[in-house]
């Protein structure tokens, strides 16, 4: 069915999950420095640099170390100064009482090169580090850790500008990519976490609360397109309880969300049709219990399993029809009642939105069928009782009677044999309740063939019919003087030439005489010979009987 049907099969397909980067900042842990300082643990403490928090005491007399600068009178190192380690590590900057202390340049056997300010042999302050990778930081420092605020550039091109705590993004700041993407906002341990604004480069948005790198509280994001979402979410993923938009279609959906899908409890309406689905959801997909409406002014109220009507529930159409029953995969199956608007009821099993099985239906002006149905007809077995009065038990096909079965008229008129395309047709006997009676063959709801009909005075007819007249070889004999015809008919009236006419009640003795009639009436007569004999037979089944004529 398509989408915009009456009762179709809606699956939102448009609103599935709209997936998007669950890593919001680089690196596993993105802590800001991933190319750390080298390891200086064997230089003096002076040279531990941003890298370590304890430094053994400065040794002017290690092995291979040389200070060229300003001493005290006493020999300390103080004032400027220049201090090579045997590793390779070199500082040249002021030095107070033996220690680095005051404006100063850390350069290291790998390249990297730290520029700032110290105190008690730590980087302290306002002070600036570059690394052989291209990365650089220049901010504040607190005891050899970038602590406070600074710039983290690294060599691909991204940027932070921001707060650090001992080494790592925490706090408030900025984080920008070369291809334009951008957050802004909180952090705490090198991942993005509290309110933050997110863009990327595409245009895509996201604003609102973040948890250790992904989505998580409320949040509302926006597509390029137009669509938003406003919610809550977890771990990335629209969950809990959110409104969505969606701007190409005017889509849009209020209620629970699980996993990035539709799941729990909500209302979505459609913006093409003003369709409307309030009910539960899993995965995306209407699933347990729910109530959709349609354009054209059809509604469903019950149960759904995979975006499809199934269970138990009631569809009410625009024109007044209703049903009330069972349901499988869009359609009618099972055990269900419709009602419509005329007054017509129909109760019993369904399949494929068609009675089939044993059902009951009623029509407004009376009519009755109890029995088996097929594709939405009767057929098969089935009792009908019509709006006069008039009754048929039997088999039926295509809504009409067929094979045996028995026709009883308000007025006691009973046909019992065989019917074809609703007339009766093949061997049947009907009953007046005048008395009169007929078994024999049937064609087209006429009599038609060989059969033998007993009128209400009593006469008998015993030979051919055809279009419900007696045509053909027959035999009629009257009740009330046993005069027997045995001749042919036409148009059901004696016809031809070669009848014979016995006028006493027995087969031997009185008149019998060779008759022609035409059109039913006599046109000559004459005895029969001593001699003549004619064999006859009766027409009113198997085995004939024959009659022989002796004079």
């Amino acid at each position: 069915m398509s989408r915009r049907g009456s009762l179709a099969a809606v699956a939102p397909g448009m609103m599935g999950p709209m997936r998007f980067d669950a890593c919001l900042a680089p690196g596993a842990a993105d802590e800001v420095g991933a190319t750390a300082k080298p390891d200086a643990s064997s230089a003096p403490a002076a040279a531990a640099g941003a890298g370590g928090d304890h430094h053994a005491p400065l040794d002017p007399s290690a092995p291979g170390s040389l200070y060229e600068g300003e001493r005290t009178k006493e020999g300390k190192r103080q004032g400027r100064g220049a201090y090579a380690w045997r590793n390779g590590v070199a500082y040249s900057g002021e030095w107070r009482d033996d220690k680095m202390e005051g404006p100063g340049v850390m350069r290291y056997a790998d390249g990297t090169v730290c520029e700032g300010t110290w105190r008690n042999n730590r980087q302290h302050g306002r002070g600036k580090i570059v690394w052989p990778s291209g990365d650089s930081y220049e901010g504040d420092w607190e005891e050899d850790k970038r602590t406070g605020r600074g710039v983290y550039r690294w060599a691909d091109g991204r940027r932070y500008e921001g707060e650090f705590v001992e080494g790592v993004r925490t706090g408030t700041g900025r984080c920008e990519w070369p291809d334009g993407t951008v957050y802004e906002g909180q952090w705490i341990d090198g991942l993005v976490d509290g309110l933050g604004t997110f863009w990327w480069a595409d245009g895509r948005k996201y604003e609102g609360t973040w948890t250790k790198g992904a989505r998580t509280g409320h949040g509302s994001y926006t597509w390029p397109s137009g669509s938003v979402y406003v919610g809550e979410w977890k771990d990335g993923n629209r969950e809990g309880y959110g409104c969505m938009y969606w701007a190409k279609s005017g889509d849009r959906y209020e209620g629970h969300w699980a996993n990035d899908n539709l799941s729990g409890y909500g209302t979505y309406v459609w913006g093409d049709d003003a369709r409307e689905y309030t009910g539960e959801w899993r995965e995306g997909l209407r699933w347990g219990h729910g109530t959709m409406s349609y354009a054209e002014g059809d509604s469903y109220v019950g149960e759904w399993a995979n975006d499809k009507r199934e269970g138990h529930g009631q569809c009410t159409w625009a024109d007044g029809r209703v049903y009330r029953g069972a349901w499988r995969a869009n359609f009618r199956c099972g055990l269900g009642k419709m009602t419509w608007p005329c007054g017509a009821l129909y109760e019993g099993q369904w399949d494929n939105n068609k009675f089939n099985g044993h059902g009951v239906y009623s029509w407004a002006d009376g009519r009755r069928y109890v029995g088996q149905l097929k594709d939405g007809m009767r057929w098969g077995k089935g009792f009908m009782v019509y709006a006069d009065g008039d009754t048929y038990e039997g088999s039926w096909r295509e809504n009409k009677a067929d094979g045996p079965g028995s026709y009883v008229e308000a007025d006691g008129t009973r046909y019992q044999g065989h019917w074809q395309g609703g007339k009766r047709h093949g061997a049947g006997a009907l009953r007046w309740t005048d008395g009169r009676r007929y078994d024999g063959q049937w064609r087209d709801d006429k009599r038609c063939g060989n059969g033998r009909m007993v009128f209400a005075v009593g006469d008998v007819f015993d030979g051919h019919w055809q279009d419900d007249k007696r045509n053909g070889w027959g035999v009629y004999i009257h009740w009330d003087d046993g005069q027997r015809y045995y001749g042919h008919y036409r148009n059901d009236k004696r016809h031809g030439s070669d009848g014979v006419l016995v006028t006493d009640t027995h087969y031997t003795g009185g008149d019998r005489l060779l008759v022609e009639y035409k059109e039913g009436a006599l046109q000559r007569s004459r005895r029969m010979a001593a001699d003549y004999e004619i064999s006859m037979m009766s027409f009113s089944g198997l085995p004939y009987r024959t009659h022989t004529l002796r004079y």
